[in-house]
């Protein structure tokens, strides 16, 4: 049974993360966080600070995101519920308000949200629904994307280890997403990702021609991928960088291969064979002993392209993966230049 102590704690987190969720959520206006809200904190009106809690309640599970903030402020809110609690007028009220947060702390939402990692504010990952809408009118490729009807592939799509190989040795790069504002955007959030949650060793599935990798402040970091020319080209880019390290990949799980993350940029859509993306993702899930980080569409359906076939990236894992938790996700900054968008992975 919970103390009366870790009551007022869930009390006190509660208010803390309405508050800065309702702060950070909107990244464009920068709103300050409502006053009312540490006044109520504060406040012998325990009755008011319970029907405060409860109106909140649906904000928090909707747009929770964890951020460095929350546990900053939290000491502060702390001592000034444990404070009200020692006054005469409502003790009994803010053990009841506790009950409610304790059975809120066990939720699905809750734990998701909270699994040992501080995640990027922001908006949301896109909808599919909205995600395809505007996929169907891109003519990047000389067509919008095309679903499926039977669920089949279409016939004309390319063995992808040797489309990237072939690329690569006839002196092509990894894609416009490594370079130009998308590219420092993806650098900026894992970057800030790693720094937040104390990232020792990084693992990325497919580092390309590493100019995504140029921006990247990693303590350490391992790459690999499945063509031997970028192999070479980026080894010896990063030559004089200790810090890093790149590998062949066969396109299996690597026995021995561990770090605190596993990051995926650009690459699952370009897994066009069902075998190598089921491989991939095994992969990608078996090296992390944490979290795994995705940047990716998360669409079914392909591009007119030989070498893109969009996948259902949180359908498949949370089927073939249970024990991962969807931790959050994030928009991407330029929604109207790519379908792609993050999303951040726990095992908890």
């Amino acid at each position: 049974m919970r103390t009366n102590t870790t009551i007022v704690t869930g009390v006190a987190v509660l208010l803390v993360l309405t508050t800065v969720v309702l702060h950070v959520y909107n990244e464009d206006t920068h709103k300050q966080p409502r006053a009312g809200l540490q006044a109520a904190g504060q406040s012998n009106d325990f009755e008011k600070l319970s029907a405060r809690l409860d109106s909140l309640e649906n904000a928090l599970l909707t747009h929770a995101k964890s951020n460095k903030v929350i546990f900053l402020e939290t000491e502060k809110s702390i001592a000034a519920i444990a404070a009200a609690r020692q006054s005469s007028v409502g003790g009994a009220a803010v053990a009841s308000v506790g009950k409610q947060v304790a059975a809120q702390d066990t939720s699905e939402t809750y734990t998701e949200s909270h699994c040992g990692a501080i995640l990027p504010a922001g908006l949301p990952a896109r909808t599919k629904e909205e995600v395809m809408a505007k996929s169907k009118l891109d003519k990047q490729y000389g067509k919008g994307i095309q679903e499926s009807k039977d669920g089949a592939a279409p016939k004309h799509l390319v063995d992808s280890a040797k489309y990237w190989e072939d690329r690569y040795a006839m002196g092509g790069n990894s894609g416009a997403g490594s370079y130009n504002q998308i590219g420092v955007f993806k650098a900026q959030i894992m970057n800030g990702f790693v720094k937040d949650n104390d990232v020792k060793v990084v693992i990325e599935f497919g580092f390309g021609d590493g100019q995504q990798l140029t921006r990247a402040e990693y303590p350490r970091y391992i790459g690999v991928d499945v063509s031997k020319t970028i192999l070479k080209k980026t080894s010896e880019r990063f030559a004089s960088d200790p810090t890093k390290e790149f590998r062949l990949y066969d396109g299996h799980p690597v026995p021995g291969l561990k770090g605190d993350v596993t990051l995926s940029f650009d690459v699952i859509y370009h897994l066009v064979e069902d075998a190598v993306f089921h491989e991939y993702m095994a992969s990608l899930f078996a090296a992390s002993t944490k979290f795994v980080v995705i940047y990716s569409s998360n669409i079914e359906g392909w591009h007119g392209a030989a070498h893109v076939l969009h996948r259902d990236v949180t359908g498949y894992v949370a089927s073939a993966f249970p024990d991962w938790k969807l931790l959050g996700t994030l928009r991407n900054k330029y929604p109207e230049r790519t379908a792609q968008d993050y999303f951040f992975y726990g095992k908890c």
